[in-house]
Order: C-alpha cells, then sequence, then structure tokens
C-alpha cells in the first residue's frame, strides 16, 4: 500500500474552517491566560504566605531576645 497524501490536504480551507481554526486558538489562548494567572497568584500567595511567617519569626526571636537582656535571673 503506497503512502500517499490526501489531495483534500492541499485544499484551501473554507472561511467557515478559518473562522472556526480562529474560534479555537482564542479560545485555547484565553485559557493558558487564565491558567498563567492562577499560577501567579497561587506564587505570590505562597511567597506573601511564606514573607509573613519569615516577619513573625524573627518578631518573636527579636521579643526571646528582649526577654533574655531584661531577665534578672
Amino acid at each position: 500500500m503506497p503512502n500517499t497524501v490526501p489531495a483534500s490536504l492541499f485544499e484551501k480551507p473554507s472561511d467557515v474552517e478559518v473562522d472556526a481554526m480562529l474560534e479555537l486558538g482564542t479560545m485555547a489562548a484565553a485559557s493558558t491566560e487564565r491558567a498563567l494567572s492562577r499560577t501567579t497568584k497561587t506564587v505570590c500567595s505562597a511567597q506573601a504566605r511564606r514573607s509573613t511567617a519569615l516577619q513573625l519569626l524573627y518578631i518573636v526571636q527579636i521579643s526571646d531576645n528582649q526577654d533574655s537582656v531584661f531577665s534578672t535571673g
């Protein structure tokens, strides 16, 4: 069986087909943009939580150091 490419593959797509392809491409791009936006928000949220946790640790550490400085034990 010979490997032949159907002639229809080389035909110019109709305007309806082009419009459908453009619409699918637009929907795919919008979906990708939403996914990237969610990922960015998640990463930024995680970084903010980490930053807050580090700030709290720093405050606790300072508080502990001040307690030991002012203790008379």
